[in-house]
Order: structure tokens, then C-alpha cells, then sequence
């Protein structure tokens, strides 16, 4: 067998505990950030399904307002955006031929991070002016 002394062995743990710390400080931002999901309907005033929608979610805080989440409906209108938390989040929601609509997200508390959101487009009333036409 053989011996180690007191010094080496408190060395080692010493440099054990570091790692533990920069790996914990390393995955921290893992554990505070919640994971958020909103799901819904995009319909139209008529009650259709509005397939294909383009919902979008970001963090209006930033300055570029950065872009978090972002995904499409499916053909019977459903959505599902999943991201993760942050104070000031506004879903916004375009479909052609439809006025886009938007939703300030509340995240008030960790408890409540499921969202159930349905959105009713309303129909543009402006015609476009010109009719483009291939050749």
C-alpha cells in the first residue's frame, strides 16, 4: 500500500471543489431560465382555420428586440411555441391576407409557464393597387 500525505490530499480536494464551482456557475444559467410554452388557434373571423400562420416570439427589452421563438401553424390552425423565459415577451402573429396580431406574454412567477393563447384574425380591407402578372 501506499501512503499520501495531508497536503496533497487537502491539494486535491482544494482543486475538486473548484471544478465542482465552475461547472455549477458554468450550467447555472441552465437552471435559473424557465422553460416557457404558449399553444393556441389562429382562426379567422369566419372561425377557418388560418393554416400556416407565422407566429413569432421576442424580447422587446433588447434594443433589436431579439427573436426567441418562432415557428407555423398546422393545417387546422394549431400552434405550439416553446422558449425559454425572459420578463418582456410579445407573441406576434401574420397570416397573408389577414392584419397581424400581437400578445404581451406576463411572467409574472415560475408557477405559471404554460399559456394557452388563441388568436382571431381580422381580414385586410385594403385591396393592393396593382395586380402583378407574369410574362
Amino acid at each position: 500500500m501506499f501512503e499520501i500525505n495531508g497536503k496533497a490530499t487537502a491539494k486535491c480536494i482544494n482543486v475538486f471543489y473548484k471544478i465542482i464551482l465552475i461547472m455549477s456557475l458554468f450550467f447555472c444559467d441552465k437552471v435559473v431560465a424557465q422553460q416557457v410554452k404558449v399553444s393556441g388557434y389562429i382562426r379567422s373571423e369566419k372561425k377557418q382555420p388560418l393554416a400556416f400562420s407565422n407566429i413569432i416570439c421576442y424580447d422587446y427589452q433588447t434594443k433589436d428586440s431579439l427573436v426567441v421563438a418562432f415557428t407555423s401553424s398546422e393545417e387546422t390552425g394549431f400552434y405550439t411555441l416553446e422558449f425559454l423565459s425572459s420578463p418582456k415577451l410579445k407573441v406576434w402573429v401574420t397570416c397573408m391576407g389577414f392584419e397581424p396580431e400581437t400578445f404581451q406574454l406576463a411572467i409574472q412567477d415560475s408557477l405559471h409557464l404554460t399559456f394557452t393563447q388563441d388568436f382571431i384574425l381580422k381580414e385586410q380591407s385594403k385591396l393592393f393597387d396593382s395586380i402583378v402578372t407574369g410574362k
